[in-house]
């Protein structure tokens, strides 16, 4: 009996001998496998619920790390397998952890773009401004760098998320938008009233930004937006 029967019977779905080889001890139900994952991790990236839960009944840990220092959570919601990540967490696997690279596993749902799980982790008590160990940005600031996603920037700022936080730079989630060319996000955070006069730590705005990137199109929409609003001042 080795790593691999004990693969194979996850990934077979060979519920009476996994039980067998747990219990009889001839292998650790967390020992690493291929990348360092456990076999709870396996199953909860194939999104098999029984066999998670049988794993879980014979003590698989919510808190073992792969190579990469992520945990099943994690990839619950790298996958946005929702119902994986509600039984982990409700044994126990904590929110507030970080993979080797800095990330949470809320970040790691803003990068898969699974709005369900994002909304349900905030809801139960997530942290929407969670910062990462690297640049200390937030799920928002995450996703105003990477995908631009403006559903999971309105996911986040409708369950709380503030809007106008800065990273270990200064910038904002508007800059880090602008830096990065997203331009339906930059105006959705206009929309819902992100403040421009923001400074970096080089005392620079979003849009003075903008003009040194020579982001036309983003520029545009920055002009757009002071002029409606010195418009619109009675």
């Amino acid at each position: 009996m080795s790593a691999n029967d004990l693969q194979k019977y996850v990934q077979n779905r060979n519920f009476s001998e996994l039980e067998k080889l747990v219990t009889s001890r001839k292998v650790l139900v967390d020992m690493p496998l291929d990348q360092g994952l456990t076999a709870l991790m396996i199953a909860t990236k194939r999104n098999d619920i029984e066999i998670m839960e049988l794993l879980l009944s014979l003590k698989a840990s919510v808190t073992a790390k792969d190579e990469s220092g992520k945990t099943a959570l994690m990839h619950a919601c790298i996958c946005g397998n929702l119902q994986a990540a509600k039984i982990l967490h409700k044994n126990g696997a904590p929110f507030e952890d970080f993979d080797f690279g800095g990330s949470s596993p809320l970040h790691h749902a803003v990068d898969s773009g699974s709005c369900e799980i994002i909304s349900w982790m905030i809801r139960v008590g997530a942290d929407a401004d969670i910062r990462d160990k690297n640049a200390a940005w937030t799920p928002l600031m995450r996703c105003a760098s990477l995908s631009g996603n403006k559903s999971v920037a309105k996911t986040l700022i409708f369950n709380g998320a503030n809007i106008d936080l800065k990273d270990n730079d200064g910038k904002t989630c508007l800059i880090i938008a602008v830096m990065n060319d997203h331009e339906q996000l930059v105006e959705f955070l206009l929309e819902n009233n992100v403040n421009i006069k923001i400074l970096n730590t080089s005392g620079r705005t979003a849009y003075e930004i903008a003009v040194s990137l020579k982001k036309t199109a983003i520029i545009k929409i920055l002009d757009k937006y002071m002029k409606s609003r010195k418009n619109n001042i009675p």
